[in-house]
């Protein structure tokens, strides 16, 4: 098939395309903490608390597809809610960035090989091209993996932290 060059068009291939492709950016976002599609919120609590186990529940904003942290050491994620013994959440996540330009190279080939295996069967009749674009997904996210590592740096355990799993031994 020839490359598409404006989703738009009113073409089958186009029409594809569309039917499936927020769904398709949505799942590679959440394959990988990309540092591109990051985002910090402070999130308040809201009114109605949970039944037990948590103090209060928080909502998760509208555009989060993966939670990378937030802020407290226990807490969990119901429904559309974060649940924690905290008053605020200081919520680092991954947000649903429509905001193409803007990222970075790895998350825009990842999402052109999942759409390439995702599509490749309806376009071409054959799905070889998909299972060949899927296994090169798998290589491009171990390779992102690999950059984002670099370009953090180390994490130090605190000198006064002990794991919970060390004394759970003894």
């Amino acid at each position: 098939e020839r490359p598409l060059n404006n989703i738009d068009q009113e073409t089958t291939t186009a029409i594809s395309m569309r039917n499936v492709y927020d769904q398709a950016s949505e799942n590679v976002l959440r394959l990988h903490p990309w540092s591109c599609a990051r985002k910090r919120q402070q999130v308040s609590p809201i009114t109605t608390r949970p039944s037990f186990g948590y103090a209060n529940a928080f909502p998760i904003p509208s555009d989060c597809v993966r939670i990378i942290s937030v802020g407290t050491k226990e807490w969990e994620v119901e429904g559309r809610y974060i649940l924690a013994n905290a008053d605020v959440l200081e919520l680092v996540y991954i947000w649903n960035s429509d905001r193409e330009q803007e990222w970075d190279s790895a998350l825009a080939e990842a999402l052109t090989l999942h759409l390439t295996s995702e599509m490749c069967k309806t376009i071409t009749g054959s799905s070889a091209s998909g299972e060949v674009a899927a296994v090169k997904l798998r290589e491009v996210i171990q390779q992102a993996k690999t950059i984002n590592g670099m370009e953090r740096p180390s994490q130090n355990i605190s000198d006064g932290y002990v794991s919970e799993l060390i004394w759970s031994r003894y």
